[in-house]
């Protein structure tokens, strides 16, 4: 393991646009994209509107990409030898609804390791891609969302055009067989009309992209289909990538191998001197990074500063945070509260919250 180590005494942040986990390049995954729905036309058209930049780019990444017409696979029908032979099976606005035959290999393949994406982005699509999602408590919404803006990263916002948001069942009917927290990948959109009541709405912030584990596989479901056509590809790929790396990632619990020291500080003040506290942590993840940040409780803001608030932590790697402790007066003679410090293990995810305590106390 690669154990590199560093400190840092200056405050900057950093923000990753995400890069794929190639695991395609030494596996060589099979991505299957479902023709027999109907909705999907193939990969190897090479107008605007096609999709053949999608299949070089992931072959160009050592996925080996096939459809029905490469594959010579009866096109009114999922075959349960297109799952067999495939790692990941993409399904495009779908057309017709699956047979309960389908249905059912659909849910082995997953639950057996398989990688399913729905993707909707035609209202009339809706109903059939929500009948193969519903095992899997997400569902499109009726709504239709006018020039929608993703932000992928701190400095780089993706144009999806028109797309179909994403909601969560709240009453799951088989709860351990799902993630807690489903990640989400949220955009805004100028306008959103209600396809029920035809009732247009502004400015609203909707889910566009939904994923979670399933067994030992994993489901995602996108509202969006433009940002892969030969005419968006090139500039949006990050996207693509965003999406790769959830389905090639470790599970989330092998993902999360952060560990820091101390657990808790016990910080002794001596009146007017200043001293240093140091807090080591390690991802011992040796193939994602890890993004941190440092919160300090408003009675402590000016006593207790961390020299970085915001971090990275490589793969594989360690970082020493150091803080600055200082006692400006005599309110604190006693303190004992929680520092928080917030991990995430993709840029995008909701953090998980670690509360270390802390214990000031004047000598």
């Amino acid at each position: 393991m690669n154990t590199t180590k560093r400190s840092i005494f200056l405050i900057f942040i950093i923000f990753l646009i995400p890069s794929p986990v190639i695991a395609g390049s030494e596996e060589g995954n099979h991505i299957f994209f479902d023709l027999s729905t109907k909705g999907f036309f193939g990969l190897q058209n090479s107008g605007p509107a096609g999709f053949s930049e999608l299949a070089g780019g992931l072959e160009s990444l050592g996925y080996v990409v096939n459809d029905n017409s490469m594959t010579n696979s009866n096109f009114g029908y999922l075959a349960e030898s297109n799952l067999q032979e495939s790692d990941l099976v993409v399904i495009i606005n779908p057309k017709r609804s699956l047979e309960n035959t389908e249905t059912s290999n659909l849910m082995n393949f997953v639950e057996n390791g398989g990688n399913l994406i729905v993707i909707c982005d035609s209202p009339e699509s809706i109903f059939n891609s929500n009948l193969i999602l519903d095992p899997y408590d997400i569902y499109f919404k009726r709504e239709y969302l006018l020039n929608t803006h993703v932000n992928i990263s701190k400095n780089k916002s993706v144009n999806l055009g028109c797309s179909i948001p994403l909601e969560e069942w709240k009453v799951y009917t088989e709860s351990t067989a799902f993630e807690e927290n489903p990640f989400r990948l949220n955009g805004s959109s100028e306008i959103s009309k209600d396809l029920f009541f035809e009732e247009e709405r502004i400015g609203e912030e909707h889910t566009i992209l939904m994923a979670k584990n399933f067994r030992q596989g994993k489901v995602i479901a996108l509202g969006n289909k433009d940002f892969l056509t030969n005419y968006r590809f090139n500039e949006n790929r990050e996207l693509l990538y965003l999406v790769l790396n959830y389905i090639e990632s470790e599970d989330n619990e092998e993902m999360q191998e952060l560990s820091y020291r101390p657990s808790e500080f016990s910080i002794p003040f001596k009146d007017g001197k200043i001293s240093f506290v140091e807090f080591s942590l390690e991802n011992k993840n040796n193939k994602s990074p890890v993004y941190g940040s440092i919160e300090i409780p408003e009675i402590l803001r000016d006593v207790v500063v961390p020299f970085e608030s915001n971090f990275t932590i490589g793969p594989g790697e360690n970082l020493d945070l150091n803080f600055l402790c200082r006692n400006l007066n005599d309110e604190y003679g006693y303190v004992k509260t929680t520092i928080v410090l917030k991990v995430r293990y993709n840029e995008f995810s909701e953090p998980y919250v670690y509360k270390i305590p802390v214990e000031v106390v004047r000598t």
